[in-house]
């Protein structure tokens, strides 16, 4: 018993052949990895990941074992490199008094990056742009002691800590 849908034979008791329909999520990850610093930029102020799917998504990227693994082996070079010189290169540079003025707490938050304890997605967030952000407080701070303070800050949001009055 054969009969003909729409140019596919059908044979009695067997489903078509058909191509399985893209997956939402495939165009989710994309939109997510296209729009990733303005979506880093609303995490880190505080936005609330569940309010759409693409926030949650990347929420979810950043705060994976993998991309905190990365993240936590970024800041480990970094601090490893606060007390070289380099020649000339077209690089942006950390800026090394910051850098060594804040190596305590970026060691400390390589250190909870790099394990399995849970972590906020704000905090994660505000890492990534530290990192990424030329015009952030690791290369260009408007005043001394800022890369220390958004460390610290980076710390308390990824372990959402908050100041009490």
């Amino acid at each position: 018993m054969r009969r003909q849908l729409a140019g596919i034979e059908l044979v009695a008791g067997r489903e078509p052949a058909v191509a399985p329909a893209r997956t939402p999520g495939l165009f989710l990850n994309l939109r997510s990895k296209l729009h990733g610093i303005s979506l880093d930029r609303a995490l880190a102020e505080g936005a609330d990941p569940e309010s759409t799917p693409l926030l949650a998504r990347r929420a979810a990227w950043l705060t994976s074992s993998r991309n905190r693994h990365s993240l936590a082996n970024c800041v480990g070079r970094l601090i490893e490199m606060s007390g070289e010189r380099r020649g000339r290169s077209a690089v942006v540079r950390p800026h090394r008094g910051e850098l060594a003025g804040a190596k305590l707490p970026l060691v400390r938050v390589a250190a909870l990056l790099d394990t399995q304890e849970p972590v906020y997605c704000h905090g994660v967030a505000r890492i990534q742009l530290l990192l990424t952000d030329a015009t952030s407080p690791l290369y260009a701070p408007v005043r001394a002691g800022q890369l220390r303070a958004e460390a610290e800050d980076i710390l308390d949001a990824m372990e959402e800590r908050e100041e009490t009055w």
